[in-house]
């Protein structure tokens, strides 16, 4: 598939405060991860990154942080640890308790491999790096996540120490949306016609990526119990929540799908961006 091109210069650089990009692998996304970072890369430079990735395995709570640097091979993407020490104190559960997931996650990973490339030298910015868990619960139970005790906990405290802390922040979401097929426990693989309909569902769901609202997203999947299996929905929730009184709305970049004859199953991802 096409990439975006080259990128355009704009003078002032635009105010990019907000991110989604895909996680899938590079050789069926790499085309949908170009429309995210060619918007990085044509706005001003941030002071931080707060990188909401997906915890791919079971964790105990919503979020899970590390303090740990990453390593790319441009160099290491340090993490602020200043801003970190802030949220943690703020936080009504352990944050650490399953950071183990951290070491065989790459939904972090494989966006600081595009950010510290565009940087092969220095690094301008610092990371927060952040796991989302699994909103299964409130998904199951018929609530917003924000009815959950931890979930409100941390978006309330990020939202806070964002705010308080005078740093120019961009917020990225790595995160895919729907996983069907047979190797995603489907008794049947799709066809040209289930795909078409998945087009339109996903396209539906990001209208509310658009509108910049979290209930709104999360509401269509909730309604649904999730039967897309939407991997991506903590962290796109998290960000428009966080964006919703800064962004007046988002803008679509890129929807893709990449079916898979041998599994004969389908992960479809997007990018978009958000402007102060």
């Amino acid at each position: 598939p096409a990439g975006p091109g080259l990128p355009e210069a704009s003078f002032p650089p635009k105010n990019l405060i907000g991110v989604v990009a895909p996680h899938i692998d590079y050789r069926r996304g790499g085309h949908c991860y170009a429309f995210a970072h060619k918007a990085i890369l044509e706005s001003a430079v941030p002071d931080l990154y707060v990188i909401l990735g997906i915890a791919h395995a079971a964790t105990k709570n919503p979020y899970v942080l590390t303090r740990k640097d990453f390593e790319t091979p441009w160099g290491v993407v340090e993490t602020d640890r200043s801003f970190i020490a802030e949220l943690e104190h703020k936080l009504s559960f352990d944050p650490y308790e399953d950071e183990f997931a951290h070491k065989t996650e790459h939904s972090i990973e494989l966006q600081l491999i595009f950010l510290k490339s565009l940087w092969p030298n220095q690094s301008p910015f610092k990371i927060v790096p952040i796991l989302c868990g699994s909103f299964h619960e409130a998904v199951l139970e018929g609530k917003s996540p924000r009815e959950i005790e931890h979930i409100k906990n941390f978006l309330d405290s990020l939202k806070t120490v964002i705010a308080q802390g005078g740093r120019k922040i961009c917020l990225l979401a790595s995160a895919d949306l729907a996983h069907l097929g047979l190797r995603f426990g489907d008794a049947e693989e799709p066809n040209r016609f289930s795909l078409q309909t998945l087009q339109e569902d996903d396209l539906h769901l990001l209208k509310f990526v658009e509108q910049v609202d979290a209930e709104g997203f999360y509401r269509v999947i909730r309604q649904e119990r999730d039967r897309r299996r939407i991997c991506g929905l903590p962290a796109i929730y998290t960000l428009l929540y966080l964006l919703q009184s800064r962004a007046p709305k988002g803008n679509l970049l890129k929807y893709s799908q990449a079916f898979d004859p041998a599994t004969k199953s389908v992960v479809t991802f997007a990018s978009a961006a958000f402007y102060a």
